[in-house]
């Protein structure tokens, strides 16, 4: 360390550093905490990784279930208490050997996912659901293919516990990528 003497005695020097020096070391400090805290979040983040895929839970076992055969004693007919089973109306037991696609065309929200839900109960395979072309149908518009107009009574019957059925025709463009349409009204 330099020292500059006077009368009074001696002083030390303090040299100043350059600017430049100072701002480059303030940028490597912040450079090397920034790549200290990547590399500390980066093999945090692999190691909870590894804890997660290491932990097995125990899976939970269904209870068994078992069908019991009638003994002697009891009959397979129902007695009197008992109701014999409904047969199973025409829409139920037949599937439909095409796809539809179902439409809101009321603007209320879920009308058509209900409608769909009717469909499968009633065998049919669903294609698609999303809102119509507007939201100002009334009733139950079914439009299907010329060649699948056999499927327009089962779709009838499928919804007529439920909707009002409106407009019925055979006229859907066989190039559509579904057998049926049905646009659930208001």
């Amino acid at each position: 360390m330099e020292e500059i003497s006077y009368s009074g005695g001696r002083v030390p020097i303090r040299r100043r550093v350059p600017k430049r020096l100072a701002l480059f070391g303030i940028f490597f400090l912040i450079i090397l905490l920034l790549l200290g805290s990547v590399a500390y979040f980066a093999t945090r983040g692999s190691s909870n990784d590894q804890v997660t895929e290491s932990i097995t839970l125990p899976e939970e076992s269904e209870p068994e279930i078992t069908e019991e055969e009638p003994t002697p004693e009891e009959s397979p007919e129902p007695t009197e208490e008992e109701e014999p089973t409904p047969t199973p109306t025409r829409a139920s037991t037949q599937t439909s050997s095409g796809t539809v696609s179902v439409q809101n065309g009321s603007g209320e929200t879920g009308v058509a996912a209900a409608a769909a839900a009717v469909l499968r109960d009633g065998g049919f395979s669903i294609a698609s659901t999303g809102n119509a072309d507007n939201f100002d149908y009334t009733d139950v518009t079914i439009q299907v293919k010329n060649s699948k107009k056999s499927i327009l009574s089962l779709l009838q019957d499928a919804l007529s516990s439920d909707y009002t059925i409106g407009k019925t025709s055979t006229d859907l463009p066989e190039s559509s990528g579904y057998d049926a349409l049905v646009i659930i009204g208001k």
